[in-house]
């Protein structure tokens, strides 16, 4: 059974065990791109699903999944929460927020740009073209930087214990405290998540790129892998990346990477983890991906559920009080009522 603790503490990320972050991933896409925009032919997609569908109960554990009306058909790659609002961000702009003054509705927020803003947290979002936004006291976001070079911020995570922060980008870009570091590569890094141990960071990236500092200069980990990393969370005791071709690589140190089977050849580009195990196995934790794929870790066994569609997902965040929600291409937006599974 789970411990008292895990029942009354269950984290809104699976980043860091003091503070809410927002951690997304980006579809695949060459270093000098985003991957799909709000511009891109839909012609190939899943078509989209009415507000009203209800997919089916999933067989093999009881768990449902919703869809739930975002008002965009705009690819959305992330969320944050910001105590009781959530937020949701994705392609050409957008920002979504759902919480009491919207009547748990996702309702439009006016964001200032049309970039592609790709990852939310911290009380600021990053995104295209180096864009930077900051969420103000009435619950407007300002733009402080846009408009610049092709660069693009992918990611974005905290560390509470010393009030770091670390934005990560294409050709190799990081920022930590807003300052650029040098991170030793020119590939895209797509994720970042604060270590298991220490007051370290990681970053994930194409081609397998794994890096880990406590401060600088970045040192890389082996992955053992050419896989690209989109994904990366940190749990009760280990930090997981996901990737390309179902790919999942976990450590307890940083640079130890062990591979993790899981039950599906699809490209993975988020995970959330939860920080609090059960007494005998890992913390429950998700996946999400391409062609619909959701993954559940429940009991330390990772077994597939049933979306009710085959879009790609690119964002996931969950917690205990608002169950799990994934959000992907043209604009779907999935709920599951609870992050344990039925009888838990």
């Amino acid at each position: 059974m789970k411990t008292a603790m895990g029942l009354l503490v269950l984290l809104a990320t699976g980043c860091d065990p003091n503070l809410i972050i927002g951690h997304t991933d980006t579809p695949p896409g060459p270093d000098a791109g985003p991957g799909p925009d709000s511009s891109a032919d839909t012609s190939t997609m899943p078509q989209k699903m009415d507000s009203g569908d209800n997919p089916d109960a999933d067989p093999a554990t009881g768990a449902q999944w919703t869809v739930q009306a975002s008002g965009t058909t705009n690819h959305l790659y992330g969320f944050w929460a910001d105590g009781q609002d959530l937020y949701a961000v994705g392609a050409g702009g957008t920002i979504l927020r759902s919480g009491p003054g919207t009547g748990q509705k996702w309702t439009a927020v006016p964001s200032g740009t049309t970039a592609d803003l790709f990852a939310i947290g911290l009380g600021y979002i990053v995104g295209a073209n180096q864009t930077i936004l900051a969420l103000q006291s009435d619950k407007t976001w300002k733009i402080l930087q846009g408009g610049g070079s092709n660069t693009i911020y992918y990611a974005i995570a905290g560390n509470s214990s010393d009030y770091q922060h670390v934005v990560t980008g294409s050709n190799g870009t990081i920022l930590v405290n807003w300052r650029s570091d040098t991170s030793g590569t020119q590939v895209s890094l797509r994720g970042a998540c604060p270590s298991l141990t220490s007051n370290e960071f990681l970053v994930v990236g194409d081609h397998g790129t794994l890096l880990a500092a406590n401060g600088t200069p970045w040192q890389n980990a082996t992955s053992n892998t050419d896989k690209d990393l989109y994904g990366i969370a940190l749990g009760d005791h280990e930090n997981c990346a996901v990737g390309a071709a179902g790919t999942v690589r976990c450590t307890t140190d940083g640079f130890t990477w062990r591979t993790v089977n899981v039950p599906t050849p699809n490209d993975l580009f988020a995970i959330w983890e939860n920080s609090i195990a059960w007494e005998d196995a890992p913390a429950d934790a998700y996946i999400v991906g391409a062609i619909g794929t959701i993954l559940h870790r429940a009991h330390g066994v990772w077994k597939t559920e049933t979306a009710g569609t085959d879009r790609s997902f690119f964002g996931v965040w969950a917690s205990s009080g608002d169950g799990v929600y994934a959000a992907g291409s043209g604009g779907v937006i999935i709920h599951r009522s609870s992050v344990f599974d039925p009888g838990e």
